[in-house]
């Protein structure tokens, strides 16, 4: 809790709301729609509810946003902000990689084509006709 000032209200966590509305986190995970599970992670900031879910934890514990202490989620989240940063990294390296393989068969496809077609044209010329026609009608 943040010691009250002159012209501040006295700010508390989602948790130490939760406590003092003397609510328990099966019944308030059931008024907000989700399980007790994602409210503990909302309360020790692992997880951030999005605004809705602010504004209805609010509701139930009968508290205004001014009084909602946010320290928790940006604490908790500092270091799974660099591990999701480096996580994008790798993905965009690994999308970059496939992406460089997926030119280089493109490239070897058109370079293949145009001998595969001339080649089957002269192994499948006398019959070109007949498969095409039975494959197209």
């Amino acid at each position: 809790m943040t010691a009250e000032t002159n012209n501040t209200k006295q700010q508390y966590t989602l948790y130490e709301m939760r406590q003092k509305s003397k609510k328990s986190d099966y019944a308030v995970a059931r008024l907000c729609g989700t399980t007790t599970h994602t409210l503990r992670n909302w309360e020790i900031g692992e997880l951030k509810p999005n605004v809705l879910q602010i504004n209805n934890l609010l509701q139930i514990y009968g508290y205004s946003f001014s009084e909602l202490n946010l320290q928790p989620f940006y604490v908790a989240h500092q270091d799974n902000e660099v591990m999701d940063d480096e996580q994008d990294i790798d993905e965009a390296i690994e999308l970059y990689k496939s992406k460089r393989r997926l030119k280089r068969l493109l490239i070897i496809g058109i370079l293949l084509t145009p001998p595969i077609v001339v080649l089957l044209n002269d192994l499948l010329g006398p019959y070109l006709e007949n498969i095409l026609t039975k494959l197209f009608s």
